[in-house]
Protein backbone atom coordinates (compact mmCIF):
# COMPACT_ATOMS: atom_id res chain seq x y z
CA UNK A 1 0.00 0.00 0.00
CA UNK A 2 1.47 3.17 -0.49
CA UNK A 3 0.73 6.76 1.11
CA UNK A 4 1.28 10.21 0.67
CA UNK A 5 1.61 10.75 4.09
CA UNK A 6 4.02 8.01 4.49
CA UNK A 7 7.04 10.30 4.79
CA UNK A 8 5.75 11.71 8.08
CA UNK A 9 8.54 11.68 10.67
CA UNK A 10 7.45 10.22 14.59
CA UNK A 11 7.87 13.66 15.41
CA UNK A 12 5.55 14.80 12.85
CA UNK A 13 3.02 12.09 13.48
CA UNK A 14 -0.04 12.94 14.51
CA UNK A 15 -1.09 12.33 17.59
CA UNK A 16 -4.56 9.96 18.44
CA UNK A 17 -5.80 8.95 21.27
CA UNK A 18 -8.17 6.07 21.08
CA UNK A 19 -10.82 5.91 23.90
CA UNK A 20 -12.92 2.41 23.74
CA UNK A 21 -12.70 -1.51 25.46
CA UNK A 22 -9.78 -3.79 24.83
CA UNK A 23 -9.58 -6.58 27.01
CA UNK A 24 -13.53 -7.67 26.80
CA UNK A 25 -14.88 -10.06 24.19
CA UNK A 26 -17.38 -7.29 22.86
CA UNK A 27 -17.72 -5.53 19.54
CA UNK A 28 -15.65 -2.37 20.27
CA UNK A 29 -13.24 -4.41 21.87
CA UNK A 30 -12.78 -6.70 18.08
CA UNK A 31 -13.18 -3.00 16.51
CA UNK A 32 -9.93 -1.48 19.07
CA UNK A 33 -8.27 -4.87 18.63
CA UNK A 34 -8.31 -4.88 14.76
CA UNK A 35 -7.77 -0.65 14.53
CA UNK A 36 -4.12 -1.31 16.24
CA UNK A 37 -3.58 -3.80 14.52
CA UNK A 38 -3.49 -2.64 11.10
CA UNK A 39 0.25 -1.42 10.42
CA UNK A 40 -1.35 1.63 8.33
CA UNK A 41 -2.13 2.99 11.40
CA UNK A 42 1.06 2.99 12.96
CA UNK A 43 2.38 4.48 9.86
CA UNK A 44 0.50 7.53 9.76
CA UNK A 45 -0.20 8.54 13.44
CA UNK A 46 1.36 8.38 16.86
CA UNK A 47 -1.26 6.71 18.54
CA UNK A 48 -2.35 5.49 22.20
CA UNK A 49 -5.26 3.16 23.97
CA UNK A 50 -7.54 4.45 26.88
CA UNK A 51 -8.59 1.00 27.67
CA UNK A 52 -12.42 1.72 29.26
CA UNK A 53 -12.88 -2.33 30.03
CA UNK A 54 -12.37 -4.69 32.78
CA UNK A 55 -11.67 -8.23 31.99
CA UNK A 56 -14.64 -10.10 31.71
CA UNK A 57 -15.12 -11.16 35.06
CA UNK A 58 -14.78 -7.85 36.54
CA UNK A 59 -17.44 -6.36 34.43
CA UNK A 60 -19.85 -6.16 37.48
CA UNK A 61 -22.16 -3.22 38.56
CA UNK A 62 -19.36 -2.22 41.06
CA UNK A 63 -16.64 -1.94 38.71
CA UNK A 64 -18.97 -0.48 35.82
CA UNK A 65 -19.35 2.48 38.50
CA UNK A 66 -15.50 2.94 38.99
CA UNK A 67 -15.43 3.27 35.47
CA UNK A 68 -16.91 6.85 35.39
CA UNK A 69 -14.34 8.64 37.62
CA UNK A 70 -11.27 6.65 36.38
CA UNK A 71 -12.14 7.36 32.77
CA UNK A 72 -12.47 10.98 33.75
CA UNK A 73 -8.69 10.96 35.26
CA UNK A 74 -7.64 9.11 32.69
CA UNK A 75 -8.60 11.66 29.76
CA UNK A 76 -7.45 14.50 31.67
CA UNK A 77 -3.70 12.73 32.38
CA UNK A 78 -3.82 11.32 28.67
CA UNK A 79 -4.41 15.48 27.63
CA UNK A 80 -1.68 16.48 30.21
CA UNK A 81 0.88 13.81 29.43
CA UNK A 82 0.15 12.30 25.47
CA UNK A 83 -1.16 15.68 24.23
CA UNK A 84 -3.34 13.95 21.37
CA UNK A 85 -4.22 16.36 18.29
CA UNK A 86 -7.47 13.67 18.42
CA UNK A 87 -9.53 12.13 20.73
CA UNK A 88 -11.94 9.32 19.32
CA UNK A 89 -14.64 8.25 21.56
CA UNK A 90 -16.15 4.59 21.37
CA UNK A 91 -19.45 4.98 23.44
CA UNK A 92 -22.16 1.80 23.65
CA UNK A 93 -24.34 5.27 24.21
CA UNK A 94 -26.00 3.80 27.85
CA UNK A 95 -24.80 4.56 31.15
CA UNK A 96 -21.90 4.56 30.47
CA UNK A 97 -22.50 7.77 28.27
CA UNK A 98 -21.96 9.88 31.51
CA UNK A 99 -18.78 8.89 31.56
CA UNK A 100 -17.86 9.18 27.91
CA UNK A 101 -19.55 12.49 27.40
CA UNK A 102 -17.79 13.85 29.94
CA UNK A 103 -14.65 13.08 28.53
CA UNK A 104 -15.58 14.30 25.32
CA UNK A 105 -16.12 17.80 26.27
CA UNK A 106 -12.99 17.76 28.41
CA UNK A 107 -10.96 16.37 25.57
CA UNK A 108 -12.12 19.41 23.38
CA UNK A 109 -11.79 21.60 26.23
CA UNK A 110 -8.23 20.66 26.90
CA UNK A 111 -7.79 21.69 22.88
CA UNK A 112 -8.30 18.21 21.20
CA UNK A 113 -10.19 17.50 17.77
CA UNK A 114 -12.89 15.34 19.30
CA UNK A 115 -14.60 12.40 17.57
CA UNK A 116 -17.23 10.13 18.84
CA UNK A 117 -18.62 7.09 17.56
CA UNK A 118 -22.00 5.60 18.65
CA UNK A 119 -22.53 1.73 19.02
CA UNK A 120 -25.32 0.89 20.72
CA UNK A 121 -26.31 -1.82 21.48
CA UNK A 122 -29.80 -3.76 22.15
CA UNK A 123 -31.43 -0.77 21.36
CA UNK A 124 -31.13 1.48 18.50
CA UNK A 125 -29.87 5.20 18.60
CA UNK A 126 -33.25 6.92 18.59
CA UNK A 127 -34.93 5.01 20.74
CA UNK A 128 -31.81 5.17 23.73
CA UNK A 129 -32.17 8.87 23.01
CA UNK A 130 -36.08 9.20 23.52
CA UNK A 131 -36.66 6.35 26.26
CA UNK A 132 -33.66 7.51 28.21
CA UNK A 133 -33.39 9.36 31.36
CA UNK A 134 -33.48 13.62 31.60
CA UNK A 135 -29.57 13.62 32.47
CA UNK A 136 -28.68 11.34 29.13
CA UNK A 137 -30.88 13.85 27.04
CA UNK A 138 -29.28 16.73 28.33
CA UNK A 139 -25.35 15.42 28.32
CA UNK A 140 -26.35 14.36 24.46
CA UNK A 141 -27.41 17.68 23.48
CA UNK A 142 -24.28 19.32 25.27
CA UNK A 143 -22.16 16.55 23.66
CA UNK A 144 -23.05 15.96 20.21
CA UNK A 145 -23.33 19.45 18.85
CA UNK A 146 -20.01 20.29 19.98
CA UNK A 147 -17.30 17.38 18.92
CA UNK A 148 -15.68 17.69 15.77
CA UNK A 149 -16.88 14.64 14.10
CA UNK A 150 -19.22 12.08 14.70
CA UNK A 151 -19.40 8.66 13.48
CA UNK A 152 -22.57 6.59 12.75
CA UNK A 153 -22.55 3.16 11.55
CA UNK A 154 -25.72 3.21 9.23
CA UNK A 155 -27.38 6.00 6.57
CA UNK A 156 -30.37 5.83 9.57
CA UNK A 157 -28.19 6.54 12.57
CA UNK A 158 -26.87 9.68 10.31
CA UNK A 159 -29.94 10.87 9.62
CA UNK A 160 -31.28 10.80 13.27
CA UNK A 161 -27.87 12.55 14.05
CA UNK A 162 -28.23 15.62 11.47
CA UNK A 163 -32.14 16.22 12.22
CA UNK A 164 -32.19 16.15 16.09
CA UNK A 165 -28.72 17.43 16.82
CA UNK A 166 -27.47 19.40 13.75
CA UNK A 167 -24.77 18.50 13.27
CA UNK A 168 -22.58 18.90 9.45
CA UNK A 169 -20.27 16.61 10.32
CA UNK A 170 -21.61 12.97 10.53
CA UNK A 171 -19.83 10.14 9.22
CA UNK A 172 -21.23 6.76 8.24
CA UNK A 173 -18.28 4.16 8.67
CA UNK A 174 -18.89 0.47 9.06
CA UNK A 175 -17.11 -1.61 11.53
CA UNK A 176 -13.81 -3.52 10.13
CA UNK A 177 -13.72 -6.96 8.84
CA UNK A 178 -9.92 -8.37 8.68
CA UNK A 179 -8.58 -8.49 5.20
CA UNK A 180 -6.45 -11.62 6.11
CA UNK A 181 -9.62 -13.97 5.89
CA UNK A 182 -10.53 -13.47 2.33
CA UNK A 183 -8.27 -15.70 1.35
CA UNK A 184 -10.12 -18.49 3.71
CA UNK A 185 -13.45 -17.98 1.98
CA UNK A 186 -14.20 -21.32 0.40
CA UNK A 187 -14.56 -20.98 -3.73
CA UNK A 188 -18.13 -23.54 -3.63
CA UNK A 189 -20.77 -22.26 -1.71
CA UNK A 190 -22.65 -25.59 -2.10
CA UNK A 191 -19.49 -27.24 -1.33
CA UNK A 192 -20.77 -26.58 2.47
CA UNK A 193 -23.01 -28.15 4.65
CA UNK A 194 -26.15 -27.47 5.49
CA UNK A 195 -25.61 -25.76 8.85
CA UNK A 196 -26.98 -23.23 10.60
CA UNK A 197 -24.50 -20.61 12.32
CA UNK A 198 -24.96 -18.68 15.41
CA UNK A 199 -22.61 -16.76 17.43
CA UNK A 200 -22.75 -14.31 20.00
CA UNK A 201 -24.24 -13.98 23.58
CA UNK A 202 -26.15 -16.48 24.50
CA UNK A 203 -28.87 -15.07 26.50
CA UNK A 204 -32.48 -13.53 24.83
CA UNK A 205 -31.47 -10.46 23.35
CA UNK A 206 -29.69 -12.49 20.80
CA UNK A 207 -32.41 -14.49 19.84
CA UNK A 208 -30.58 -18.12 20.52
CA UNK A 209 -33.78 -19.01 22.65
CA UNK A 210 -35.55 -18.57 19.29
CA UNK A 211 -33.08 -20.07 17.25
CA UNK A 212 -33.01 -23.42 19.45
CA UNK A 213 -37.16 -23.73 19.09
CA UNK A 214 -36.53 -23.24 15.40
CA UNK A 215 -34.19 -25.99 15.03
CA UNK A 216 -36.86 -28.74 16.58
CA UNK A 217 -39.03 -27.38 12.83
CA UNK A 218 -35.58 -28.24 10.86
CA UNK A 219 -34.92 -31.50 11.07
CA UNK A 220 -32.62 -32.04 7.63
CA UNK A 221 -30.12 -29.49 9.59
CA UNK A 222 -27.64 -28.96 11.90
CA UNK A 223 -26.43 -26.23 13.89
CA UNK A 224 -23.41 -24.33 15.31
CA UNK A 225 -24.14 -22.30 18.57
CA UNK A 226 -20.75 -20.59 19.20
CA UNK A 227 -21.24 -18.04 22.50
CA UNK A 228 -20.52 -17.38 26.24
CA UNK A 229 -22.33 -15.87 28.84
CA UNK A 230 -21.18 -13.23 31.64
CA UNK A 231 -23.57 -13.40 34.34
CA UNK A 232 -24.21 -17.10 35.72
CA UNK A 233 -27.69 -16.74 35.96
CA UNK A 234 -28.00 -16.04 32.07
CA UNK A 235 -25.51 -19.23 31.75
CA UNK A 236 -27.68 -21.11 33.44
CA UNK A 237 -31.15 -20.05 31.75
CA UNK A 238 -29.44 -20.74 28.19
CA UNK A 239 -28.54 -24.45 29.52
CA UNK A 240 -31.71 -25.21 30.88
CA UNK A 241 -33.21 -23.87 27.10
CA UNK A 242 -30.65 -26.05 25.57
CA UNK A 243 -31.30 -29.31 27.27
CA UNK A 244 -35.21 -28.79 26.85
CA UNK A 245 -34.43 -28.53 23.36
CA UNK A 246 -35.52 -31.53 21.73
CA UNK A 247 -33.55 -31.11 18.51
CA UNK A 248 -29.85 -30.92 21.30
CA UNK A 249 -28.66 -33.64 19.19
CA UNK A 250 -28.07 -31.51 15.99
CA UNK A 251 -26.78 -28.42 18.02
CA UNK A 252 -23.03 -28.13 18.36
CA UNK A 253 -22.26 -26.17 21.20
CA UNK A 254 -19.65 -24.37 21.54
CA UNK A 255 -18.93 -22.60 25.02
CA UNK A 256 -16.11 -19.78 24.39
CA UNK A 257 -15.01 -17.11 21.98
CA UNK A 258 -11.99 -16.27 19.20
CA UNK A 259 -12.46 -14.71 16.04
CA UNK A 260 -10.90 -17.30 14.33
CA UNK A 261 -12.99 -19.96 15.44
CA UNK A 262 -15.44 -17.54 14.17
CA UNK A 263 -14.24 -17.88 10.49
CA UNK A 264 -13.68 -21.23 11.28
CA UNK A 265 -17.42 -22.16 11.35
CA UNK A 266 -18.75 -19.84 9.19
CA UNK A 267 -16.46 -21.36 6.06
CA UNK A 268 -18.33 -24.47 6.81
CA UNK A 269 -22.02 -23.29 7.23
CA UNK A 270 -24.35 -22.42 4.50
CA UNK A 271 -26.02 -19.74 6.30
CA UNK A 272 -25.88 -17.38 9.36
CA UNK A 273 -28.74 -16.91 11.71
CA UNK A 274 -28.83 -13.72 13.76
CA UNK A 275 -32.41 -13.56 15.30
CA UNK A 276 -31.54 -10.51 17.64
CA UNK A 277 -34.04 -8.30 19.61
CA UNK A 278 -31.45 -5.75 19.55
CA UNK A 279 -28.55 -4.63 17.61
CA UNK A 280 -26.63 -2.29 16.26
CA UNK A 281 -24.50 -3.47 13.32
CA UNK A 282 -22.60 -6.47 14.32
CA UNK A 283 -19.77 -7.57 13.33
CA UNK A 284 -20.73 -11.34 13.39
CA UNK A 285 -23.47 -10.24 10.49
CA UNK A 286 -20.19 -8.17 8.37
CA UNK A 287 -18.22 -11.06 8.58
CA UNK A 288 -21.03 -13.40 7.27
CA UNK A 289 -21.82 -11.33 4.15
CA UNK A 290 -18.36 -11.14 3.46
CA UNK A 291 -17.75 -14.99 3.95
CA UNK A 292 -20.83 -15.28 1.18
CA UNK A 293 -23.07 -16.28 3.62
CA UNK A 294 -26.95 -15.50 3.11
CA UNK A 295 -28.01 -14.07 6.49
CA UNK A 296 -31.37 -14.02 8.38
CA UNK A 297 -31.19 -11.42 10.35
CA UNK A 298 -33.99 -8.87 12.43
CA UNK A 299 -34.75 -5.09 11.18
CA UNK A 300 -33.13 -3.79 14.09
CA UNK A 301 -29.92 -1.06 14.57
CA UNK A 302 -29.19 -0.34 11.19
CA UNK A 303 -28.99 -3.77 9.74
CA UNK A 304 -31.60 -3.21 7.07
CA UNK A 305 -29.43 -0.21 6.06
CA UNK A 306 -27.34 -2.63 4.88
CA UNK A 307 -29.09 -6.18 4.66
CA UNK A 308 -32.36 -6.66 2.12
CA UNK A 309 -34.69 -9.13 2.23
CA UNK A 310 -34.31 -11.42 -0.45
CA UNK A 311 -31.23 -9.98 -1.73
CA UNK A 312 -28.77 -10.48 1.06
CA UNK A 313 -30.90 -13.43 2.87
CA UNK A 314 -34.07 -13.01 4.97
CA UNK A 315 -35.45 -10.38 7.57
CA UNK A 316 -37.65 -11.66 10.09
CA UNK A 317 -39.37 -10.08 13.36
CA UNK A 318 -37.52 -10.89 16.52
CA UNK A 319 -39.67 -13.42 18.28
CA UNK A 320 -41.04 -15.00 15.61
CA UNK A 321 -39.96 -18.76 15.62
CA UNK A 322 -42.16 -19.78 12.25
CA UNK A 323 -40.99 -17.06 10.35
CA UNK A 324 -36.95 -18.56 10.96
CA UNK A 325 -37.81 -21.53 10.69
CA UNK A 326 -39.47 -20.52 7.59
CA UNK A 327 -36.29 -18.74 6.38
CA UNK A 328 -33.62 -21.30 7.02
CA UNK A 329 -35.86 -24.19 5.28
CA UNK A 330 -35.38 -21.55 2.29
CA UNK A 331 -31.86 -20.87 2.46
CA UNK A 332 -31.16 -24.51 2.63
CA UNK A 333 -33.47 -25.85 0.25
CA UNK A 334 -33.25 -23.14 -2.49
CA UNK A 335 -29.72 -23.46 -3.75
CA UNK A 336 -29.60 -21.88 -6.76
CA UNK A 337 -31.30 -19.19 -4.94
CA UNK A 338 -29.03 -19.31 -1.89
CA UNK A 339 -25.94 -19.51 -4.19
CA UNK A 340 -26.56 -15.94 -5.92
CA UNK A 341 -26.92 -14.34 -3.05
CA UNK A 342 -23.77 -16.07 -1.86
CA UNK A 343 -21.72 -14.69 -4.95
CA UNK A 344 -23.12 -11.12 -4.70
CA UNK A 345 -22.59 -11.09 -0.41
CA UNK A 346 -19.02 -11.41 -1.08
CA UNK A 347 -18.37 -8.53 -3.47
CA UNK A 348 -21.06 -6.45 -1.44
CA UNK A 349 -19.17 -7.35 1.89
CA UNK A 350 -15.63 -5.43 0.47
CA UNK A 351 -17.15 -2.64 2.07
CA UNK A 352 -16.60 -4.21 5.57
CA UNK A 353 -12.97 -4.75 5.15
CA UNK A 354 -10.57 -2.92 7.67
CA UNK A 355 -9.00 -1.40 4.39
CA UNK A 356 -11.45 0.14 3.55
CA UNK A 357 -13.05 1.54 6.40
CA UNK A 358 -9.64 2.26 7.93
CA UNK A 359 -9.48 4.82 4.92
CA UNK A 360 -11.99 6.18 5.18
CA UNK A 361 -11.48 6.95 9.09
CA UNK A 362 -8.13 8.03 8.21
CA UNK A 363 -10.05 10.63 5.61
CA UNK A 364 -11.94 11.82 8.64
CA UNK A 365 -8.93 12.10 11.23
CA UNK A 366 -7.21 14.70 8.34
CA UNK A 367 -9.98 16.37 7.48
CA UNK A 368 -10.22 17.09 11.43
CA UNK A 369 -6.61 18.14 11.06
CA UNK A 370 -6.91 20.23 7.88
CA UNK A 371 -4.83 22.50 9.01
CA UNK A 372 -1.10 22.17 6.30
CA UNK A 373 -0.07 19.63 8.93
CA UNK A 374 -1.26 16.89 7.85
CA UNK A 375 -1.57 16.06 3.59
CA UNK A 376 -4.61 13.59 2.44
CA UNK A 377 -4.24 10.02 3.13
CA UNK A 378 -4.12 7.60 0.74
CA UNK A 379 -3.28 3.93 1.28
Amino acid sequence: MKSNSSARTTQEKPRLLWVGNYRTTGGISVITRRFFSDPAVHQLFSVKIQDQSFPDQFETKLFKVLKIPRGIILIIWNMIVFRPAIVHIHTAYLNGFLRDGIMALLAKWLGAKTAITFHPGYKNLPQIYAEGERWLKWLTRKVVPRVDAVVANGKSYKDFLVSEFGHENVHVIQNPVSDEEIPNIPDNYLDRERIVFFAGLLDWRKGVYELLQAAEKVPDASFIIYGRTIQRLDQEKFYEAYHACKAKDRVHLDIGWGEGKVFEYMNKARLLALPSWGESLPLILEEAVLCGLPVIATPVGVITDYIQDGIHGCIIQPGDIDALAKAIHKILDDEKWALEISKRNKVYGRQFLRSQVHQRLFEMYDDLLADGIVHKTKL
